[in-house]
């Protein structure tokens, strides 16, 4: 019997979802990318590299909360929990992927993955779970980066 494994396929390219859109997010707060990411037929999974720092000390136990708010119709007209923008309701529903933070004050980067991706038309929902607001004075420490890439079966 051929003995058929699953590789990973190299990573695809890399995208910044969301760049200055955590800079100064207070606590409970969320941000969503403007632009859809149209993965009908797309990647299958990604790593997400969160770089997260609060304006004071992230208390233990915190977190972010991380959703794929998915198009209703395939087009950029209508997203979860209806409407006409997925910026205005939150969707009813678990997060995605919850990102555990640090007891800390300083820049942490924080790697989940792999996540598996919606094979749908979505936009990516970060709500601030810290207990602080993130920091504020900087543009480049509190970004979200996904790093997209698939599985394959190799034949003998």
């Amino acid at each position: 019997m051929a003995d058929n494994p699953i590789q990973w396929t190299t990573h695809g390219a890399k995208t910044t979802p969301l760049n200055t859109e955590l800079t100064g997010l207070t606590s409970g707060a969320y941000a969503v990318t403007a632009d859809s990411v149209d993965n009908t037929g797309g990647n299958q999974f990604a790593d997400f590299i969160f770089y997260v720092d609060g304006q004071e000390l992230i208390a233990a136990g915190k977190y972010l909360s991380m959703y794929f708010i998915r198009s209703l119709d395939g087009t950029t007209a209508a997203y979860e929990r209806g409407g006409t923008s997925s910026t205005t309701q939150l969707p009813a529903r678990a997060a995605d992927v919850i990102v555990p933070l640090a007891a800390t004050s300083e820049l942490q980067s924080v790697v989940i993955g792999p996540v598996a991706l919606p094979n749908a038309r979505y936009k990516l929902l970060v709500i601030n779970n810290a207990g602080c607001a993130l920091d504020a004075t900087t543009t480049h420490l509190n970004k979200v980066i996904c790093v997209p890439y698939n599985e394959k079966v190799v034949t003998a």
